[in-house]
């Protein structure tokens, strides 16, 4: 019987897979990927703040780019148990919980729903106040569309908000640990409403309604909690505070009025209006003594708990917290004080643009998600796509992750210098890459700001594609690691390109380009992941198929002449038939192409670098992918529009490459050595 045992056990013992290298990158993955989820967890979704918000992304990118420790089973066990089991207690460390509801508030009976909700005396005070300030023989007509009277009524009492998309025990909009906001400060998205199916449209046109965005009314309520007794309430502004059980008392004060929360208080009610009357709303609460002690608490021991699981699991390279740390660094002092101001009040998107579509969209999606509609969700509110289709979904995303906080500009913005910094990392050493880098994130910094800022698609879109290109450049390697990278790189084309369809000429020359390469080395494994990838863009066809019945695999708007602006007719009749008319469009196409002085230069230095690059063989595979790119990227522009926001990335890439030819003709001089007959 030992005999038998024995041979068992040398079975087993022989036939046991020693972990190779391809089971510790995917076992690394994973355990990567399950410390960012435990990360965020800890932080506590929405990241509501910047503070938070740095110590997330900062703990994610030590996460990602340090080196795994592949400890024992037994201790990753047990390092696990203790990251739950303490995120379990600092979750139940004490903390006030303060019902908040908020909605936007109009005239001419349009806001009936909150009258079921609000005092009387409030609601008949705000609609007073509202004829007012806008008086009735202004109105502007309820037929003209982008005029405020002609989006219907407010539909619900308070307004959704994506900081509870996560919250249950919410009973209005939502529950907040803490206030602190003065005028735009308060966070109240729905004054970005593009109108989802559950709430009004405020897509006021600024050329039609007498109402402006920037104008539009909103009130905020607080129900005071058990827990805030003996803490400080201050307001400043139009306020009603209940001082008994339906009765409310009339405070406008310039000026900051502070009270003690006495038990008389206890679930009663304050009421700040803001919008009507000419003093700057502000409400601010200040926590009591056992409160403070127990927020420093859970702060000190979750910073003591993540910085304990980390150093446990990965091992930190300090150069890259150094470049995290100068990456931030150079964010703020390129951006400057408007950074802070951004990102501590809720930008009021303009009427009519983009930006306000795609903000609403997601908006949108949220809601649905929030009522269990997950087929309107995915559907993402058009059956169709007729706006870009991928920037909703990221909306949606930073809405969840960020609530009504403006940070997905600020993480937006925290990409693109890295996907700068990585493709310069492919081309030139550390030290001129850093130059590079440098030189091109303050030339395109405070305009890609802007349009982040102003919600539209493009910041993120080619973040994603100059990533994608920095992966496609680099000599893959056939294994795990090389499997995983290829799948993003196709990945991160895939989503550029959902995001923003007019990259998908410049994305499919690249592409194709590295695919071939890697069937030409017989790389079937990284051509199948690299493919894989990429099929994620299929969701945009598909899309339209199953909720519209039509294949349509980009846009609907593609061929709108709002988009088209100069048709292959018209490049036809101008070429061919020599047409004044077409040669006039073509004439202007081509100078609205190349509007400033610094574009005409790249346009005709780039081609002259190419050929003197290309005659002396000094382009290897790297550089014919980043031409196939940058050509990829202008070939729209034949036919579509080619200023502002959609050609930005196009002219980048091109100071890339004349940069990188230059580097490359410099080298080659300072290595040549003539002979004496030279």
């Amino acid at each position: 019987m030992a005999r038998v045992r024995q041979r068992w056990l040398m079975f087993f013992v022989a036939t046991a897979r020693t972990p190779d290298s391809s089971d510790l990158v995917w076992c690394g993955l994973l355990v990567r990927g399950g410390l960012c989820l435990w990360v965020t967890w800890l932080v506590g979704l929405p990241i509501a703040t910047v503070s938070a918000f740095l110590v997330w992304i900062v703990a994610c990118v030590l996460v990602c780019t340090g080196v795994y420790r592949s400890p024992s089973r037994r201790a990753l066990a047990g390092i696990a148990a203790v990251a739950i089991a303490g995120s379990i207690l600092l979750w139940n460390v004490p903390r006030t919980r303060i019902q908040e509801a908020h909605q936007i508030f109009l005239g001419d009976g349009r806001a009936l729903v909150v009258r079921q909700f609000l005092p009387d005396v409030v609601y008949e005070a705000m609609n007073a106040e509202f004829e007012r300030k806008f008086p009735r023989e202004h109105w502007c007509n309820e037929a003209q569309f982008g005029c405020w009277r002609s989006y219907g009524d407010v539909r619900t009492p308070w307004a959704f908000s994506a900081d509870a998309f996560l919250q249950r025990d919410r009973k209005w909009s939502r529950v907040v640990s803490d206030v602190d906001y003065e005028g735009d400060g308060f966070r109240v998205a729905v004054l970005n409403s593009l109108g989802a199916s559950r709430e009004m449209p405020l897509n006021f046109y600024p050329w039609a309604s007498d109402v402006r965005r920037e104008q539009i009314p909103f009130w905020v309520q607080y129900e005071i909690p058990e827990d805030l007794l003996h803490g400080k309430l201050c307001h400043k502004g139009w306020v009603f505070w209940e001082t008994a059980p339906g009765r409310f008392e009339e405070l406008s004060d310039s000026v900051p009025r502070c009270r003690t929360i006495e038990s008389d208080d206890v679930g009663k009610r304050i009421i700040g209006i803001s919008g009507l009357k000419p003093e700057v709303l502000s409400i601010r609460i200040e926590l009591p003594d056992t409160l403070k002690r127990w927020k420093w608490v859970r702060q000190t021991g979750s910073a003591v708990l993540l910085i304990a699981v980390l150093v446990s699991l990965i091992r930190i390279r300090i150069s890259a917290l150094v470049g995290l740390a100068l990456t931030i660094l150079t964010v703020i002092v390129v951006i400057g004080p408007k950074l802070w101001t951004d990102l501590d009040h809720v930008v009021r998107l303009p009427g009519g643009e983009d930006g306000l579509t795609y903000f609403g969209l997601g908006r949108g999606i949220l809601i649905d998600l929030s009522y269990g509609d997950f087929a309107d969700a995915l559907m993402g509110g058009e059956r169709i796509f007729y706006f870009v289709p991928g920037y909703r979904y990221f909306q949606a995303l930073g809405g969840l992750l960020f609530g009504d906080t403006p940070l997905i500009v600020l993480a937006v913005q925290l990409a693109s210098i890295y996907a700068i910094w990585k493709l310069s990392r492919a081309f030139w050493p550390v030290a001129n890459a850093s130059l590079v880098t440098l030189a091109l994130y303050v030339a395109c910094a405070k305009e890609q700001w802007r349009l982040a800022q102003l919600g539209y698609a493009e910041p993120l879109a080619y973040s994603l594609f100059v990533l994608a290109m920095a992966l496609a450049v680099v000599q893959p390697k056939n294994d795990a690691a090389g499997v995983a990278r290829g799948a993003l790189c196709g990945a991160l084309f895939a989503l550029a390109l959902f995001i923003r369809p007019n990259l998908a000429i410049a994305g499919v020359l690249v592409l194709a380009a590295v695919g071939a390469r890697l069937l030409s080395h017989r790389n079937y494994r990284l051509t199948l992941a690299l493919a894989l990838g990429a099929s994620l863009y299929l969701f945009v066809p598909l899309h339209n198929y199953f909720f519209g019945g039509t294949w349509v695999w980009f846009t609907s708007a593609a061929a709108i002449p709002e988009n088209l602006v100069l048709p292959p007719e018209h490049w036809r009749i101008a070429i061919v038939l020599h047409g004044e008319y077409a040669l006039s469009l073509v004439a202007q196409h081509i100078h609205e192409w190349l509007d400033t002085t610094a574009k005409q230069v790249l346009a005709y230095v780039f081609p002259v670098a190419l050929a003197i690059a290309a005659w002396h063989r000094l382009l290897d595979w790297r550089g014919w992918i980043l031409v196939l790119g940058i050509i990829g990227l202008h070939a729209p522009f034949i036919f579509y529009q080619a200023t502002g926001r959609y050609a930005w990335l196009a002219w980048l890439m091109t100071l890339v490459a004349v940069l990188y030819f230059s580097s490359l003709l410099v080298a080659r001089q300072a290595t040549f050595e003539p002979t004496k007959s030279q």
